[in-house]
């Protein structure tokens, strides 16, 4: 024992109170725990996250080698189909627009100077009938889709 906690009273007091909590907080009751904290084999594959949300995870990071080319040639392939299922086929440009409308001659002899058309001349279908554009906004549709879904899923935040 040092010389200064024998020799001061207050020292002497002070020390000996600072030994009696110590053994007091050694002996110090402990508050039962609600359950177990421990994690059991059962409660990791609980909170494993499912095979989807791990696939969720990996699309639009720099690994994923398949959505950005598929999101690309899906739009791509929509767009030129949309765009060609619109031009029609037979006129391009001026070269078919000042071409006069076949005459049926059996108008002209019985006086009228009316005009008809051939039925070589009927116009094209319109394109909500051309199964080419249903299939071209199809394939832009899901290339939007995969964008999007390229997009939202990093955000989703993926694993739990």
């Amino acid at each position: 024992m040092p010389t200064t906690i024998a020799s001061c009273p207050s020292c002497g007091a002070i020390h000996s109170d600072l030994l009696a909590i110590r053994a007091a907080i050694r002996h110090a009751w402990v508050p039962s725990r609600p359950r177990d904290l421990l994690l059991t084999v059962a409660d990791g594959a609980r909170l494993r996250p499912a095979r989807w949300r791990l696939l969720l995870a990996a699309l639009g990071t720099p690994r994923d080698a398949v959505t950005r080319p598929l999101a690309l040639s899906l739009t791509g392939l929509g767009l030129w189909g949309l765009l060609l299922t619109r031009i029609p086929v037979g006129s391009f440009g001026a070269a078919t627009a000042g071409a006069p409308a076949s005459v049926n001659p059996e108008v002209y002899a019985a006086g009228g100077p009316i005009a008809t058309l051939n039925v070589e001349d009927r116009a094209a279908p319109p394109a909500d009938e051309d199964p080419l554009a249903g299939l071209a906004a199809g394939l832009l549709a899901a290339g939007g889709a995969v964008f999007l879904l390229r997009c939202v899923a990093p955000r989703a935040g993926g694993v739990r």
